[in-house]
């Protein structure tokens, strides 16, 4: 999707949430040095893959949260999103989908769809990436069985040649992640439910419902109570800006 809005003349904005740094445990049981070294090549790799899009690399921003503790920052991150939305003004917005895969992932997708929900910004996307009924590497992607309120059009990526080519060769700069044999993998994409979050985590979550229900809880209430100014929320009508979520 990302090179079709680049062939469009769109502006992406590509934002990394976590800082990258784990990859077989949570990056704080790791020594600082280590784990920042890590996260300084899954930056550079990023910068790389974007490049073959001629995304520049100011417009790949680092949250710089720890991998594989966002549990532990809804609150941050929640804010981090509000101030970057309102800052760049983007006319359509892309995110994981709430799927078990990963739960970074599942968390970063909460965040950021109570916070559009909140700014009353609709124009919200999804994308299947992986979950245990379609792994990584699944050449016909899709999502999981669709919950009651999960009405929106799922839309297959159809790739051109020119298209997969791409895909490896940015897939290819991601060397640490060994990744770059899995350019077949399908897309898929729908609009998102910005609405009924904690139902999506309960269906899909692989993580027991006890060990997040308090902080997802705590979160929602505290996006409950929170005041934005929305009205000071302006879609960008002319820069046609898409950002992206990882």
């Amino acid at each position: 999707m990302m090179s079709r809005h680049c062939s469009q003349g769109e502006k992406i904005t590509v934002v990394y949430v976590t800082d990258g740094s784990s990859r077989d445990g949570e990056s704080w049981k790791r020594e600082r040095e280590i784990s920042e070294k890590i996260a300084a090549t899954r930056y550079k790799e990023g910068t790389r893959g974007l490049s073959v899009l001629k995304i520049p690399q100011q417009n790949l921003l680092l949250l710089g949260f720890p991998d594989g503790g966002t549990q532990r920052y809804l609150k941050e991150i929640s804010k981090d999103v509000i101030s970057l939305i309102k800052k760049l003004t983007p006319t359509k917005i892309y995110v994981h989908c709430i799927e078990g895969g990963h739960i970074d992932h599942d968390l970063v997708s909460l965040v950021v769809k109570s916070v559009c929900n909140k700014l009353n910004f609709q124009n919200v996307f999804e994308w299947a990436e992986y979950s245990q009924l379609y792994p990584l590497g699944t050449k016909k992607m899709k999502f999981l069985p669709p919950l009651s309120f999960h009405e929106a059009k799922e839309i297959k990526i159809e790739f051109s040649k020119n298209e997969l080519k791409l895909k490896k060769e940015m897939l290819s700069c991601h060397k640490s992640q060994d990744v770059a044999d899995i350019y077949t993998q399908g897309e898929i994409i729908r609009k998102a439910n910005i609405k009924y979050l904690k139902e999506e985590l309960a269906a899909y979550s692989q993580v027991p419902k006890e060990e997040w229900n308090y902080l997802v809880e705590r979160f929602l209430k505290y996006m409950e109570r929170k005041s934005l100014q929305t009205k000071s929320l302006k879609l960008n009508g002319s820069g046609k800006q898409a950002a992206r979520r990882t």
